[in-house]
Parts: structure tokens; sequence; C-alpha cells
């Protein structure tokens, strides 16, 4: 049976085992950031790209980059052999350590690596589309991952209550993002994503540039609630959705309540990217599956 696995201290234990310090900062303070990733066959997909990310977060956090693509792939393969899964949701999670005297200072990081089971989204979002709610508020530290979802509690209330699979910051009347997603709208040949205050993402960076090859042109700029309900399409883009149609927003239908013929395109193809490009950067780093 497979087993939910972490890496943490050297050691790959079960996930419902792994423990960190009361006093580790992450949890009294919040400082921590994360990534997350799917893997197709086993391998990861943008590894890389993730890793930059996670970078990007630890320097806002005052700390060096620590980490690099062979411990990642390596704790990855172990947490997954150890687990017997087959696919993974593979998390990084880095905080400062715990507290030794400073407000904000640790002293050795705290890494921790998560493969879980790869749990994918009911079918049905994909053939009949997500319906998704908006909100006000604005995410802390937008342009990187953090464990702070503060602000984006009401908006998970609120779409567990409309039964909406996701909820959207708006901010001055603007979309901003989901709370684990980020959103693109379409309107004739054209993509448009909200061009400030959204995590740069890189699932949507892969979807963007796969877009351009099939003809839709791409554009980032201010999008307002308006402007997404009158969209011909609407899509949520993240690691484990990939690319997901949205329906309906709030009471609005978008486009006729279908997925539109532009992500009957960009999504199929979008996964064989995802799977193809996981492969390959597997084999130029010189492993297989898991690696």
């Amino acid at each position: 049976m497979a087993t939910e696995m972490a890496l943490i201290g050297g050691e790959v234990v079960p996930l419902a085992e792994a423990t960190v310090s009361v006093m580790d900062l992450g949890l009294l303070r919040g400082m921590a950031v994360f990534e997350t990733m799917r893997t197709y066959g086993g391998r990861p997909y943008a590894l890389r790209e993730h890793l930059a990310r996670l970078h990007r977060g630890l320097v806002v956090l005052g700390m060096d980059p620590i980490l690099d693509e062979a411990f990642l792939r390596e704790g990855l393969h172990r947490c997954m052999k150890a687990g017997a899964l087959q696919e993974s949701r593979f998390m990084v999670l880095v905080t400062p350590g715990t507290l030794s005297g400073d407000l904000f200072g640790g002293g050795e990081p705290t890494v921790v690596l998560m493969a879980r089971k790869l749990s994918l989204p009911d079918p049905a979002l994909y053939e009949e589309g997500a319906r998704v709610v908006t909100f006000e508020a604005q995410r802390t530290h937008a342009q990187v991952k953090t464990t702070n979802y503060l602000a984006g509690q009401a908006g998970v209330r609120l779409a567990a209550e409309s039964g909406a699979h996701e909820a959207l910051y708006v901010k001055d009347g603007c979309v901003q993002e989901g709370v684990t997603s980020n959103v693109v709208a379409v309107v004739g040949d054209e993509a448009i994503t909200p061009d400030e205050d959204a995590l740069p993402g890189i699932t949507l960076k892969g979807v963007e540039q796969l877009c351009r090859q099939l003809g839709l042109k791409w554009r980032r700029d201010r999008l307002s609630v308006d402007d997404l309900k009158a969209a011909d399409e609407v899509w949520l883009t993240s690691s484990v959705r990939e690319v997901m149609p949205v329906t309906r927003i709030d009471d609005a239908t978008i486009g006729d309540g279908e997925p539109g013929p532009w992500f009957q395109r960009v999504g199929p193809a979008f996964h064989c990217r995802c799977r193809d490009s996981a492969r390959d950067d597997a084999t130029r780093y010189g492993g297989g599956a898991g690696t």
C-alpha cells in the first residue's frame, strides 16, 4: 500500500510521524516558504523553476539559497521509493529553523520534503468547467509562496459555502489570482492574465509558452471582475490542476457555459508537454523515474 513520506533531518519517515520543534520559526512566526510540484511517471515537472522561485522566497526570509537540484531529486526518489508511490504531489518547505534568542533569527534551517499521494481534481471539472467565487482581499508577499494563508481563509470558506472549486482575490475591483491558482481570461484570440499582485506561476508560464506556439496571443493587464465575467473563456492554472476551465464566476456564466475551444486545444496539449518535459529533464539529469 502506498504511504505518504517525508524527508527531514536526513531521514525518510512516514509523513504522519514527521515532526518539527515547537520552537520552529515556521510555527512561531509564520516564517516559511514552500513549493509544490506534480510528478509525471515519477518525475517532477519544472523542478528547476520551482527551485529558483523557492530561492527567491528564501531571500525574503533573509536566508541564502541552501538547496540544489540534486538534493531535491534524490529526496523525492527516496520518499517515493520508501512509500511505494507511483506518482506524487511533492512539496518542499523551508523555515529559518528554531528560535535562538533573536526574534526572527534561527539557527540551522528546517528543510522538509514531503511526497504525498497525487489526488487529481474531479474529471467532471474539466468536462463541465469549474465554478469560482470572488472576494476582496490581498495575499501577503504575492511574489513568493509563503505558508501565510490568513488572507485566503475567507475565500476558501466562501467557496466551500457556495459549492465552488476556487476563490479569486480581488483588490480595488481587479482580480489578482486564486487562493491556490493563477487565472487567465481568453477574449477572441488573446489570453490575458493579471499583471500585478499575483504569484508568477510556473504552470502559468508554461501555459503562456504553449499558447504562443498555438497562435493564441498573450498579454498581462489589469483584469476587472466584469472583464473576467465577460470573457469568452476563463482558466485556472496550477501544478496539480494544470489548466482547468471555469464556466461560472459568482452568479455569472462564462461564454456559453461550456469549456471553450481554446481550452480544448491547450488543456490536453499542456498535459503532454508536462509529461514530456519531466521525462526529458530527468534524462538530461541522468536519472530515470523518480529522479
